[in-house]
């Protein structure tokens, strides 16, 4: 038993062409980058784009056994989302999975543990420098508390009326874009910016201001309303796209407290300025990784 090695030659090249394309795309590279540092031997530190010594290893027969046991061995769910005879679809897919599946239990995503790593700078031929920061919150994602954070990493740098944005960029001019975002399942945030290469001491302390400023709870009702609004607009957003809808309510089957969406819009809905500096106060730096054309001295 094996797949065709013409179909399985062709995959690898489009596979191998994907990575290596990479690291023409400083953006990408940075950030992959500076998540293989901070979360070291985790699985999470693990390239979803793969990694071409693996494909040397692959070939029409092995990659086939692997397939075979991973169908046998992995639980499968399955999102449907649209009209349809629920009874009709069950028996369906029932008849489309007819094979023996033993699955093996998959230990949950565990919380990142902080890790005081420091500065990382790696020189490359760029003419964007590219900064990468990352933070643990240690905050789990099936809590209220999530959506706490979800607000505050969204004031800090999530959009057009964030304090980033408006601050390190359009009153001090210090980058070409900056946000930050959170990984749900690791309790971490990271910043990513694009800079002049000089500019890096002087965007990572106003970075570091502006946080020490939520924590202190300088947080404006405009900042947090624009922040809910923002959110409402995603859940709205939902019914636009059944994949989005479908994603939805798979993260919720993941969560031990699953919440419809009329739940999340009340949650965020009473979300104060107080929790957002609750929230703040729990950040701690791991990583200032930093992708530069200026060599240390």
């Amino acid at each position: 038993d094996k797949f065709v090695k013409e179909y399985v030659d062709i995959e690898k090249e489009s596979v191998e062409e994907d990575i290596k394309s990479i690291i023409n795309n400083k953006d990408k590279y940075s950030y992959n980058k500076a998540i293989s540092i901070m979360f070291k031997n985790e699985p999470f530190a693990i390239n979803s784009d793969g990694y071409i010594e693996d494909l040397e290893n692959i070939d029409e027969k092995n990659l086939y056994q692997y397939y075979k046991e991973f169908i046998s061995t992995s639980q499968i769910d399955i999102v449907i989302a649209g009209n349809f005879d629920k009874k009709e679809i069950i028996e369906d897919m029932k008849a489309s999975f007819d094979i023996n599946i033993n699955p093996i239990k998959i230990e949950q995503e565990k919380l990142h543990i902080h890790n005081d790593i420091g500065t990382v700078e790696e020189n490359m031929d760029i003419t964007q420098g590219k900064l990468v920061l990352g933070y643990t919150f240690d905050v789990p994602y099936d809590t209220k508390e999530y959506y706490h954070f979800l607000l505050y990493s969204d004031i800090l740098g999530g959009g057009i009326y964030s304090k980033l944005f408006n601050v390190v960029r359009e009153k001090h001019s210090l980058c070409y874009y900056i946000n930050s975002f959170i990984h749900r399942y690791k309790g971490t945030m990271i910043i990513h910016s694009g800079i002049e290469h000089e500019n890096k001491e002087k965007t990572v302390k106003l970075i570091q201001e502006l946080m020490q400023d939520m924590i202190e709870g300088k947080i404006t009702d405009k900042e947090i309303d624009s922040a809910k609004k923002y959110f409402y607009y995603s859940l709205e957003a939902l019914d636009d796209s059944l994949s989005a809808l479908s994603d939805f309510y798979y993260s919720q089957k993941l969560s031990t407290v699953p919440k419809e969406i009329e739940e999340l819009r009340q949650i965020v809905d009473g979300i104060t300025i107080q929790d957002i500096q609750k929230v703040a106060k729990k950040g701690k730096k791991d990583l200032e990784y930093f992708l530069t054309n200026i060599e240390k001295q």
